[in-house]
């Protein structure tokens, strides 16, 4: 009886302090805010949206925000609470949760992996310079020598970004300088009109944009670099694009996280099973000002089209490795954790302000309850 009084009294204190606003209640939910960028890989939202499932199952509202910046302009908003979900890249995901460590950002999903590829500068389809597609490293060196300068590859994304990570260990691991034997410039969608007038030799960006840049006769992609950074560091598959939720959005609506990686996951199956109703809504939620910037639309959707043979594993391979699709099935984190790891000791490493203030462990960036409980339920 005593302890049955203590638990009451311990009730009523409780309903007391909400009365009074001594005890914070959770903000109630709105809207849920989602921000993306412009590539199939993020084809998953504009399914979501279109489908409804969001709203649907929640009951409000569900804006999505594009981001043409790259993942440091996404993860800007992000940090600034303007959004609630961010899918974007592992790397600026990883320095939000590091340097806002005590707000409990967390990875929840992921959609892509392996995306990163190198392209050469084309005119008409055809490379501007000899290149051996057995030996990149060689031929990368090579150029130096018969130019008389480095080679100038355009990255996407600055220091601390998954492309500049991995072509910078990339060329450390082949024994190539990235200070003295190239010269890396960095940017966003200009690395395109850099590789149509010429201003760079090459370009790592995603395959999609690899498409783009084929279609118009002016890139053509050599390396599937990502693919072979994970290879060097013992793992299957690099990661890319994850789907990071708000850390205010874990404590106070975790139904809302499940829901979202519900979507997610489903959203992902739904791209693998209807691919050609997922580009179509792809595009109808594609921005013609985004088009436009890619060259237009004569040519965004057949590049889109023609990248669903990697992106979904169509083939059996992919510039002369092994192809299982970019997208990640069933939107599975743990099928990107290792190398995600590496991104983070590499950050870590680095150090401010390119890098991160802190070493960050598994448990640190991902977590897993939210897409374990989606997959042991559909499998019940």
């Amino acid at each position: 009886m005593k302890l049955v009084r203590l638990v009451a009294a311990a009730v009523a204190l409780l309903l007391v302090l909400f009365a009074l606003g001594c005890v914070e209640r959770p903000e109630e939910l709105t809207e849920l805010r989602i921000g993306w960028q412009p590539a199939f890989e993020h084809v998953a939202v504009p399914i979501i949206l279109e489908k409804g499932w969001l709203e649907e199952e929640l009951g409000i509202p569900v804006r999505a925000q594009l981001f043409t910046g790259g993942g440091a302009e996404e993860f800007q908003a992000f940090r600034a609470g303007e959004i609630d979900v961010a899918v974007g890249g592992v790397a600026p995901a990883i320095s939000t949760i590091a340097y806002e460590y005590e707000k409990g950002h967390r990875v929840v999903a992921a959609v892509g992996m392996d995306i990163a590829t190198l392209s050469i500068r084309a005119t008409n389809g055809t490379p501007d310079f000899r290149w051996n597609l057995s030996d990149p490293a060689g031929s990368i060196l090579r150029f130096k020598e018969e130019h008389g300068r480095p080679m100038r590859i355009g990255v996407w994304g600055g220091p601390g970004s998954i492309q500049w990570t991995i072509t910078w260990d990339w060329l450390e691991a082949h024994g190539i300088d990235p200070e003295q034997d190239v010269e890396i410039k960095t940017g966003g969608i200009v690395l395109m009109e850099w590789m149509r007038s010429k201003v760079i030799d090459a370009a790592v960006i995603g395959a999609e944009l690899d498409d783009l840049m084929m279609q118009q006769g002016y890139g053509v992609p050599v390396l599937w670099i990502s693919k072979e950074w994970a290879e060097l560091h013992g793992y299957e598959h690099s990661p890319c694009c994850i789907v990071a939720v708000r850390g205010d959005l874990l404590k106070e609506h975790p139904e809302v996280v499940s829901a979202v990686v519900r979507a997610f996951v489903r959203a992902q199956n739904f791209a693998y099973e209807h691919p050609e109703e997922a580009v179509r809504i792809l595009d109808k939620h594609m921005p013609e000002s985004v088009k436009l910037a890619f060259g237009g639309r004569d040519v965004w959707l057949p590049a889109v089209n023609a990248s669903l043979s990697h992106y979904l594993g169509l083939n059996a391979t992919y510039l002369g490795r092994r192809c299982e699709g970019q997208l990640v099935p069933d939107a599975d984190p743990h099928m990107i954790v290792g190398c995600a790891l590496e991104f983070a000791k590499a950050l870590a490493e680095m150090g401010p302000p390119h890098g991160i203030p802190r070493t960050l462990d598994e448990s640190d960036i991902f977590e897993f309850s939210f897409y374990d409980e989606v997959a042991r339920t559909s499998k019940g």
